[in-house]
């Protein structure tokens, strides 16, 4: 099923947006509370930046701000009816309230320069869990999103750290890591819908030139 979705981002939003994102962990909980203000049905006044879910052959998340765009996967499958359902379609585990909160907190307090399997599952067992509903389908979505491809990368357009073809006003950053970071300059501001018509698979594709 194609999904189009754009709505504004809240505050919250915003402030994890804007911090530098080199973690999963980080990555993943934004993530989250995106899905949280998905379901919150919240009406934002303020103009802080936009989002796009974008499902289609790709599964992708945009987040858009005054002077950068990112996106990465969405893993999940968005349901549109008269409420949104968002459900992991390998293992049929519907991402709900309780479900969300629960992950919320357990990627709140993971630590990722030190967990093993072995931690972590610890913490799983170790959570006080509501119900037998709370439990069903946590560890699956737990390894999942430690395990699903992330596929992030980011356009800038950075004025205060330009510096030629060193760091160019106009650029990609593919990977999040400072070890795996590959940088491409741009030959001009990019724009939401470059992005997606960059992550469509039925788009034409842009080219490098060396």
């Amino acid at each position: 099923m194609k999904v189009n979705l754009e709505l504004k981002m809240s505050r919250k939003i915003y402030e994890m947006s804007c911090k530098p994102l080199r973690s999963r962990k980080k990555l993943i909980l934004l993530l989250l509370y995106t899905i949280r203000q998905l379901y919150s049905n919240v009406e934002i006044d303020e103009e802080f930046g936009s989002m796009i879910i974008h499902v289609d052959k790709e599964r992708r998340i945009i987040y858009v701000l005054p002077d950068k765009i990112f996106s990465c996967q969405f893993p999940f499958t968005v349901k549109k009816g008269e409420f949104i359902e968002i459900y992991d379609y390998s293992t049929g585990v519907y991402i709900d309230s309780l479900m969300l909160s629960l992950m919320i907190g357990f990627f709140e307090t993971v630590d990722e320069r030190c967990e093993t399997i072995e931690t972590l599952l610890s913490k799983v067992l170790d959570l006080d869990f509501p119900s037998e509903k709370g439990y069903e389908g946590f560890w699956e979505m737990i390894q999942f999103l430690y395990q699903f491809d992330l596929g992030y990368f980011r356009y800038d357009y950075d004025e205060k750290n330009e510096m030629g073809d060193v760091h160019p006003l106009n650029h990609l950053d593919i990977f999040f890591d400072n070890g795996a970071v590959i940088k491409v300059g741009t030959d001009r501001r990019y724009t939401e819908k470059d992005i997606i018509k960059l992550i469509s698979h039925d788009a034409g594709c842009y080219y490098l030139k060396c």
